[in-house]
Formats: structure tokens, sequence, C-alpha cells
């Protein structure tokens, strides 16, 4: 009998519970405080090859390893896809500029498929990095303005629940365009001597809004390997039709929370 009293009381305790769960309201708190339907994909490009010493040259000066951003594991032959903290990636104190830096750990690794992005040449790897360099100086002036006029905690702890707004969903695929681009891919392969290659630049500069229905990307949308002057411009156009005026707002409105709040 006791038992029975017990069940019913645990059941009651958990209708009750759903019953009183409050709705997700972080949808209209991000909205309110600035972020799109783009804000998980904005982030996710914005953040997936950082490492601390990007961190603390555009966004905070005594960011350390254990910073909370996630970022792609650029050893991609290593298990671990999603690094919980960007990683610390000694400079050579050679150089000075982020430039200079930046060029040298692209082509410090020029010889290793498995570094950085699958089947990317040396000058896609060049391009790639350099752009996330823009993208983080965009970023980083928005920053400076939120340094002075933060966002209210509720944002920012809608702008961090990357589990439940997005975030982590496109980092994931990110992490598979990067590491495994033949699966990536609806493409058919052709077989060589039973081996499977698949070549291509990656991805065209693109967003997602938090729903993602096909993560299987069409061929159509993959850049070729930036070989000539033709394909380059194309690949410019691309990345600056891509890009909207507010987008560095939303990236750094999800770093400032993190790295602050």
């Amino acid at each position: 009998m006791h038992q029975v009293i017990v069940f019913h009381l645990l059941m009651a305790l958990a209708v009750t519970m759903c019953v009183a769960a409050p709705p997700n309201d972080c949808p209209a708190i991000l909205q309110k405080g600035g972020a799109s339907e783009r804000f998980p994909g904005l982030v996710a490009h914005g953040i997936h090859s950082l490492t601390v010493g990007d961190l603390k040259f555009y966004f905070k000066a005594d960011v350390t390893s254990a910073n909370t951003i996630p970022t792609v594991n650029a050893n991609l032959q290593d298990g671990q896809a999603i690094l919980f903290n960007a990683p610390d990636i000694p400079i050579d104190p050679m150089f000075a500029t982020p430039g200079m830096r930046t060029l040298d750990r692209v082509l410090s690794h020029m010889d290793n498929p498995n570094y950085d992005i699958r089947e990317y040449n040396t000058l896609d790897r060049v391009v790639h990095a350099l752009h996330m360099h823009e993208v983080w100086h965009g970023a980083s002036v928005e920053y400076a303005k939120l340094v002075s006029a933060p966002p209210s905690k509720d944002v920012c702890r809608c702008a961090t629940d990357i589990d439940n707004n997005g975030v982590m969903e496109v980092l994931r695929l990110i992490a598979l365009e990067v590491r495994e681009p033949n699966l990536m891919y609806g493409r058919k392969i052709k077989l060589n001597n039973g081996t499977v290659r698949w070549s291509g630049n990656l991805y065209r500069y693109r967003f997602f809004s938090r729903s993602i229905d096909k993560p299987l990307r069409n061929p159509s949308e993959v850049n070729p390997h930036i070989v000539n002057q033709k394909i380059w411009l194309k690949m410019k156009k691309d990345m600056l039709t891509s890009m909207l005026p507010k987008d560095d707002y939303e990236l750094a409105l999800y770093l400032y929370c993190a790295l602050n709040v």
C-alpha cells in the first residue's frame, strides 16, 4: 500500500513539473537583444577556427586556455572533432603581425593533408585563414561597443546556451564539412583501383538558420580550388555577398557573453 501511494505521489509530481515547466523564452530574448535567425550559423562560422591568440588579439587580452569557446579540431586525425576550449597554439615570435603569423601557421602545415581543412590546397587554406581574420576584425568593433554597453544577463544566458540555440548544431555540421567532405556532399564518386577520393574546395560562404533540414550539401554548392584569378574573383564575390552589415554584432554578442558573463 505504501509503495502504491509513493508511486501515485511521484506521478502527480511528474505531471505537475511538466505542466509548470516554463516555455523556451530564448528566441524572443535573443531577437530583442539584436540577434536574428542567422545567429547559430554566424556564431558557429565565427568561432570554428579561433585560437587563444586570436581571442587575445581581437577581443580580450586576458583570455586563457580555459575559455569555453568551442572550435573544430584542426588535427583531422584526432578522434575528438570539436574542442570545447579554443586551443592555445604557440606563436613564432619572429612575426609581429597577424598576417604573417597566419601565413606561418598555414605554411608550417602545408605538407600535412590531415591538418586544418581536408582536401584544401595551400592557397585555399591561406584564403580561408585570412578571411576569418576579416570576420574577427569586424566582430571586434562591435565587441568594443558591448564592453561599454553590455547586453542583459538574460540575453547572455540565451546567447551562451549553445546546446539549445543552434550554435553547436551548426558547429557539428561545419566539423563534418571540414573533416569528412566525402560524407558531407552527396556526390557520385568514381572508383579508382579500389580507392575513393573526392576533391574540391569546401563550401560556399553561407549561413544557416536554426532549422537544418538537409545536412548533406548539394555538389553545386562546392567551390573549385583556387588555382587562377577567375576562381578567386568568384570566391571573393561569395565572401562579400554572404555577409550582412549586422552580422558582426551577432558574433560579438556571443563572444562578449561567453568571455565575460
